[in-house]
């Protein structure tokens, strides 16, 4: 991203990057979640019925120490029209689930990059059995 820009909560950014072992990224960037930045490696595969995955896994990085704090990935989608994301999957990050998106952009530079929005999925809705139906006994009324 550029110098001075500031990423809204819940977007980002993967750029390509040169691997230097085979299980090196083939992607890195950063997202931002509630107002703190997140590191993100990305590796591109392909299942075996042919569809082409990203696996995301994300780590913070305090003082240059890096720790894992979620994972993901995004499958590759049909596009009906040029606003559909090009990737569309799931991720836990800090044990909070986030639904997220990916459109293969070219910046203004002419890099390629591939921009990213996440949004907190919804809980499911536990709804508590009702109480039991007090059983009265004849000693008790």
């Amino acid at each position: 991203m550029e110098a001075g820009y500031i990423a809204k909560d819940g977007s980002g950014a993967l750029f390509e990057c040169d691997k230097v072992s085979e299980k090196s990224p083939d992607f890195s960037g950063n997202l931002m979640i509630d107002g703190n930045k997140v590191n993100i490696g990305g590796w591109k595969n392909e299942e075996p019925n042919g569809d082409k995955v990203l696996t995301l896994r994300f780590n913070s990085n305090v003082e240059g120490k890096y720790t894992p704090i979620g994972r993901g990935s995004m499958v590759e989608c049909e596009k009906a029209t040029d606003k559909h994301p090009d990737y569309t999957g799931a991720c836990t990050i800090n044990g909070i689930g986030y639904s997220i998106g990916a459109w293969n952009r070219v910046s203004k530079g002419g890099k390629s990059y591939v921009a990213l929005k996440a949004s907190p999925t919804k809980p499911t809705e536990v709804v508590a059995p009702a109480p039991e139906p007090a059983i009265f006994s004849e000693n008790n009324g």
